[in-house]
């Protein structure tokens, strides 16, 4: 899995806890949502909103606000879990 930032992480989690459905179903639409939020707030390049994980890239802003976010360990952790668990086999199908 290639690294994906903090700040992904965290704001995905924090759209999975609001949505409804079941626990795949909201992980993908809360990670699709945070990256297409993220690019519209220049946080990630444009080409981060769709296509693989490897192609997410933060901006210099999206660099400094992704700073604040490395230190939240739990939430990197559960990301991770679900991440594996949701979206590594759909990205190797």
């Amino acid at each position: 899995m290639s690294e994906i930032p903090a700040l992904v992480k965290v704001m995905t989690l924090a759209i999975f806890n609001r949505f409804q459905g079941s626990e795949e179903s909201r992980f993908k639409d809360a990670f699709q949502a945070t990256r297409s939020q993220l690019c519209k707030f220049l946080y990630l390049t444009k080409d981060s909103e769709k296509g693989p994980t490897d192609e997410i890239k933060l901006t210099a802003e999206g660099k400094k606000r992704n700073r604040l976010h490395e230190s939240r360990r739990a939430d990197l952790a559960k990301f991770d879990a679900l991440y594996r668990k949701h979206l590594v086999v759909a990205e190797v199908e």
